[in-house]
């Protein structure tokens, strides 16, 4: 399947057999012992893509919007005129800044949360732009990754949880905008649409993690290949698969060298 990653023996790559059970950290001496590490073709072009549109974003973003962009960080509020509805909202006060704070874990250090915003930063204006004019998002999760691997190698947690903040606090930047939005519209006062997209956040959260729960419990072979309601979990193996490359791809790149057997795996794949 595309989104496994396989071993030297064109089976589904055992993460375990390389990471040390005790810290969590990556074993350099049983990867070596184990195998290299074997992507498919369309996987790679997946990657492939992840690097590129970023950047292209950010690009077009400057060029087309960098004015405009430079004016918001400057806080340059006498660009545009208010209109009624802004002029109607000045009555309610603004949500502070410090209600936004993040607090990360798992075996990461505290400038990693730094180092997601810092991420957030650059791609967050320009996702504005593409999602007001598109209504279309990219993902960053790959270039998040990649930063991780390289400066915490070795460590699944931490490359997990910065790939998983990065995305998510721009998806969910976006998403409480447009609750803004509607809730500028219809004169809501900031604090009171921050405070429900806070427990409308908690509450889907458990809502979730109760579902995850119960299929597994109850669903026979749920994420396994041969599932036979197809609940194979096809963007959770995608994670894990991730998960396996930048962990030891990230901070050694002499590991990224070609495989001579990579025929291997599209044989099998195949068939």
């Amino acid at each position: 399947m595309g989104y496994f990653a396989y071993d030297r023996f064109a089976k589904p790559y055992a993460i375990d057999r390389i990471i040390d059970q005790s810290t969590m950290r990556l074993n350099a001496t049983a990867y070596e012992e184990y195998s290299q590490l074997y992507l498919t073709v369309t996987f790679s072009m997946t990657y492939m893509l992840a690097f590129i549109t970023p950047t292209l974003l950010v690009t077009h973003a400057a060029l087309n919007y960098g004015p405009n962009i430079l004016g918001w960080l400057r806080n340059d509020r006498e660009a545009e005129a208010n209109d009624i509805h802004a002029k109607l909202m000045q009555r309610y006060p603004d949500t502070p800044t410090w209600w936004y704070l993040i607090e990360p874990g798992l075996d990461t250090p505290a400038w990693v949360a730094l180092l997601a915003i810092a991420q957030v930063m650059v791609f967050l204006l320009p996702s504005i732009y593409l999602y007001a004019t598109a209504g279309s998002m990219v993902q960053f999760t790959v270039i998040s990754q990649a930063i991780s691997g390289i400066v915490l190698p070795g460590r699944p947690l931490p490359n997990m949880l910065l790939k998983t903040m990065v995305p998510n606090i721009t998806f969910m930047s976006l998403v409480y905008l447009r609750w803004l939005k509607l809730g500028h519209y219809m004169k809501i006062p900031p604090r009171a649409n921050f405070c429900v997209h806070i427990v409308a956040t908690f509450v889907s959260n458990f809502t979730q993690v109760g579902v995850k729960k119960y299929l597994f419990a109850t669903v026979k072979d749920i994420c396994q290949p041969g599932q036979k309601s197809q609940l194979t979990c096809a963007s959770i193996e995608a994670f894990y698969t991730a998960s396996v490359v930048w962990i030891q791809q990230g901070g050694d790149w002499t590991r990224t060298r070609a495989a001579p057997d990579s025929t291997l795996v599209v044989e099998q794949e195949k068939t």
